[in-house]
């Protein structure tokens, strides 16, 4: 049986190795504005690569959760192109957890349309690893 001592002993160590745990999470958790400015970062490198066609880099950037295999990911992502972009530009960021939305504005020129247009897409991110992933559409 054990004396008070020893349980206080026990209990007080038991405390300590949780907060110590605790603490040591919160230190390796980015702040918000952190999370935000790399997710920024994340999505302006992706979607430059996906303007100049390097879709291989861009897709080692993707979640690989609902990634279709290589060769249909082109396709699909490569249908952008077909409609003259003039520009892009990276909007909102917004991040809740480890997921993250980012407004991509773009804007491209249409057949017997004088002045550019622009759209707007929402992109979903995730952070997995470290790092952010694009989670790309599956529609």
């Amino acid at each position: 049986m054990k004396s008070r001592k020893e349980e206080i002993a026990v209990s007080l160590a038991i405390s300590l190795t949780a907060l110590f745990i605790f603490l040591n999470g919160c230190a390796t958790m980015p702040r918000e504005a952190d999370m935000k400015e790399t997710l920024k970062g994340a999505a302006e490198k992706y979607w430059k690569l996906r303007m100049e066609d390097k879709y291989e880099e861009a897709y080692r950037l993707e979640d690989s959760e609902g990634l279709p295999p290589f060769e249909d990911y082109r396709n699909r992502a490569g249908r952008i192109k077909k409609i003259s972009m003039v520009s892009h530009s990276i909007g909102e960021v917004t991040t809740e957890g480890n997921k993250g939305k980012v407004r991509v504005r773009f804007r491209f020129v249409a057949p017997n349309v004088q002045k550019p247009l622009t759209d707007f897409i929402l992109d979903e991110w995730v952070f997995k690893g470290g790092e952010w992933l694009h989670k790309f559409p599956s529609d």
